[in-house]
């Protein structure tokens, strides 16, 4: 009985010991170690992180030395790394002027067809892109698309650019004026500004927390990652994995080491890595080439907005990336419920294949399509019928014509027996789309789509196993 006794009070101890140094952590009260600090990254017991009564997702934290020495101590850490540098992954001129409009030539977005999501009205209209970068600046044409973020940096909502790196890819997503301004390659996104740095450089102990809290607390549907570090850090690996469990697509920038250094995040297999290519479909020098490339996209002496107001040019895979993260947003602006792994296989598919027959470490898997990405959801057919997010059915129509159709919800018993049909009526126009609203009940239900004359077969469901619908 003594012993047992003593057990409890020897682990009573230890809690109090653990809730002690917690508070001590939170409230910042720890020694830091003598000179220039090292940095490391810690991911807590799950019993001390509850402890910590931390309000993000994010198993992780950022210590000294000294701090790291009473947590091993305590026997508080799963493990911990040393925190790595990380860098911007752009070639901005020096002494560049301002650029009083913006010039009709878009060389990247007729690269990249853009010009059949335009035509069908295929924006990502609605769909939430975070800027892991230096702030956005509130420039003309993200008028209205500009969303609430977050300062990593001083813990506030002032998340404008000084720097002017996040701005410009902020406009290749999503920039759009109706006079002579930007376009990005998803002109309908909001654009949710993650600021992690004022300068070229910082740590990825920056990046992590921005991939958590874009998802946790801005709920993102893709993150932007122009940057990168050339370490393999187990945290921000973890976060990646967090993504892709969470629905979340990740595009990352390869690098502009223009050699086999391969960079993360855009390294990792759920991430899309990309790298950047010419207005001659030649890969870019200074891209990196390695198997962190997943696709290529125009990156270099591109066209974007200027932090300052205005438009500037800008190189590097930096401004690859967010053409792909675009091209993403547009993808689940037709259809909600694609999972990352998914619209990785569309852009995949879709892409213009370069270089060496199928995937190369230059290329990856070729030249983004916008435009062939639609193709790939249609499957060569003129009419797409797909789930949004709350389970109503929007049905495209890219035929160029009128279009008369029924939609049949069919609704099927747990055995798979037809318990009945309802019919709804649509017009449709020309590279336009129509909304169904789901029902209200719950059950399994499967929809078609069929020309009202001929009852001739239009399209089915893109996941043809028979889905149960959500309350």
């Amino acid at each position: 009985m003594r012993t047992v006794k003593t057990r409890g009070i020897i682990r009573a101890l230890a809690l109090l010991g653990l809730a002690a140094l917690a508070l001590a952590l939170s409230a910042g009260t720890l020694p830091a170690a003598a000179g220039e600090a090292t940095r490391y990254i810690v991911k807590y017991r799950e019993d001390f992180a509850w402890l910590l009564d931390r309000e993000s997702a994010m198993p992780f934290g950022l210590v000294d030395a000294g701090e790291l020495e009473l947590l091993l101590r305590a026997d508080a850490l799963e493990w911990c790394e040393e925190d790595a540098p990380a860098v911007l992954l752009d070639e901005l001129p020096a002494g560049e002027e301002l650029s009083p409009y913006y010039e009709p030539e878009k060389w990247d977005l007729a690269m990249i067809g853009a010009d059949l999501a335009y035509q069908m009205n295929c924006t990502g209209r609605g769909v939430r892109v975070g800027v892991i970068d230096s702030g956005v600046a509130a420039h003309s044409d993200l008028a209205g698309r500009l969303k609430a973020g977050w300062n990593f940096q001083d813990k506030s909502s002032a998340a404008g650019d000084s720097l002017g790196h996040g701005t410009f890819v902020a406009g290749l997503v999503a920039g759009f004026s109706d006079l002579n301004g930007m376009i990005g390659s998803a002109p309908g996104a909001d654009i949710v500004p993650l600021k992690i740095t004022n300068s070229n450089g910082f740590s990825a102990s920056d990046i992590i927390p921005a991939i958590y809290e874009g998802i946790d607390r801005f709920h993102c549907q893709v993150l932007n990652l122009s940057l990168g570090t050339e370490s393999d850090l187990e945290s921000l690996r973890e976060a990646a994995a967090y993504a892709e469990e969470h629905g979340v697509t990740l595009v990352a920038a390869a690098g502009n080491s223009g050699n086999d250094t391969l960079y993360y995040p855009a390294a990792y297999d759920t991430v899309i890595g990309v790298g950047a290519v010419t207005k001659r479909e030649t890969v870019y020098d200074r891209s990196s080439r390695h198997a962190g490339v997943f696709l290529t996209a125009p990156g270099a002496e591109v066209r974007s907005l200027r932090h300052l107001g205005g438009y500037r040019d800008g190189t590097g895979t930096s401004f690859a990336t967010p053409l792909v993260s675009g091209a993403a947003a547009v993808l689940l602006g037709m259809d909600g419920d694609l999972s990352p792994a998914q619209i990785r296989d569309i852009l995949a598919q879709s892409a213009a294949d370069k270089g060496e027959p199928g995937y190369d470490t230059a290329y990856g898997y070729g030249v983004l399509q916008v435009g062939g990405s639609i193709d790939a959801l249609f499957a060569g057919g003129s009419c797409y019928i797909a789930d949004e997010r709350g389970g109503s059915t929007r049905i495209f129509n890219r035929t160029g014509e009128e279009m008369d159709c029924f939609c049949l919800l069919a609704e099927y018993s747990e055995d798979g027996a037809l318990l009945g049909l309802r019919q709804e009526m649509l017009h449709i126009r020309p590279y336009d789309s129509a909304s169904v609203e789901a029902p209200e009940q719950p059950g399994i239900f499967a929809r078609f789509l069929c020309d009202a004359e001929t009852w001739n077969p239009l399209a089915g469901e893109r996941k043809t196993e028979i889905r149960k619908t959500e309350d």
